[in-house]
């Protein structure tokens, strides 16, 4: 591919939006210095997050010709997958998948 075609196998740059913004980062840092204050008090701390999958395409790397961008675009799963979970200070893990 590489001499017959004048391709490159390059990784592929996603394009995701920016979560480590100025704002973010202040906020979890006031989130980190509250957490550990609430710590200090024992009391029990249950951390939930939600995930999704929401991506067809999971290559890391693909065929590009030279000097050419390889980005790219994320397709939409549907049904989009749900993964909910939940784990306490206690150890306790707690999980859903929809």
């Amino acid at each position: 591919m590489k001499e017959d075609c004048h391709l490159s196998f390059l990784k592929v740059k996603k394009l995701n939006p920016q979560a480590n913004s100025d704002s973010n980062l202040v906020l979890r840092f006031q989130y980190a210095l509250k957490f550990v204050e609430v710590l200090e008090q024992k009391k029990r701390i249950i951390n939930i997050d939600e995930t999704w999958i929401n991506e067809k395409d999971f290559r890391r790397k693909c065929w590009r010709q030279r000097y050419v961008s390889n980005t790219i675009g994320t397709t939409a799963v549907a049904p989009r997958i749900t993964f909910m979970v939940a784990i306490d200070t206690d150890g306790s893990v707690f999980y859903t998948l929809s």
